[in-house]
């Protein structure tokens, strides 16, 4: 084969336990198997930066080795359970943030929902403040293992809002990050959920589309494909 794939993966919520109002069961998972599972991929992949895993899509005339790209999204705080390990095995993560949670004081519409039927007692605003990393806080990882992409500034689904509410959620939350000095043009898409119409948008401003439908990169094809890894076991 002349060109081994590049596999992006993204996950959510990884603690040593999951707290129930914070994050169902499939967007979780435990510590130390979080651990072992990156571990596992390291045996036979090489972990890069995602713009390194663009570059080479783009450029690359041929690829033996194999590689392998980490991402998170939504600007989750448990992240921070993660990074100084990462940073210990020089593994690259790049965070694609939703700036608007950023305030500490609301959750996402769908997490809300779910909150409202699991545990309607339960007060969402006061959840917001330790689930997501505050602006200070994202603007602090300036580490080279660290990427910033854009995830919108509210977490929602590009195909059931309209072409102007997308693109004006898109530039307020590049209007945010775009000083980032981690800062990269691109945009995951929550759920992996396109359009032809936003994805043209963002490309016509230089930004890469980066979806989540299981698939695998070999060649650059304009967007990219991701793995979910939450809650497995590898």
């Amino acid at each position: 084969m002349i060109y081994q794939p590049i596999r992006v993966f993204v996950f959510h919520h990884v603690s040593e336990e999951r707290d129930i109002l914070v994050c169902q069961e499939p967007d979780w998972t435990q510590l130390d198997q979080f651990k072992r599972n990156i571990e596992h991929l390291s045996q036979d992949h090489t972990f890069i930066s995602l713009a390194e895993a663009c570059d080479k899509l783009q450029h690359d005339w041929f690829r033996r080795r194999k590689y392998a790209v980490l991402t998170t999204d939504d600007g989750l705080a448990s992240v921070l359970n993660v990074l100084p390990w990462l940073a210990e095995k020089k593994i690259p993560l790049t965070l694609f943030i939703n700036t608007r949670y950023m305030e500490g004081d609301k959750i996402k519409p769908i997490h809300q929902k779910w909150l409202q039927e699991m545990a309607p007692d339960a007060d969402g605003n006061s959840i917001a403040k330790g689930m997501y990393l505050s602006k200070e806080q994202v603007f602090e990882l300036t580490s080279r293992y660290i990427e910033i992409g854009l995830h919108g500034h509210e977490h929602f689904d590009a195909v059931s809002i309209s072409e102007a509410a997308f693109e004006e959620d898109i530039d307020k939350c590049i209007a945010v990050l775009r000083s980032h000095p981690r800062y990269i043009p691109a945009f995951a898409y929550t759920w992996g959920h396109a359009t032809n119409e936003s994805i043209a948008y963002i490309q016509n401003q230089g930004i890469i589309p980066v979806l989540i439908n299981g698939g695998v990169n070999y060649k650059w094809v304009g967007f990219v494909d991701r793995e979910c890894i939450d809650n497995i076991k590898l």
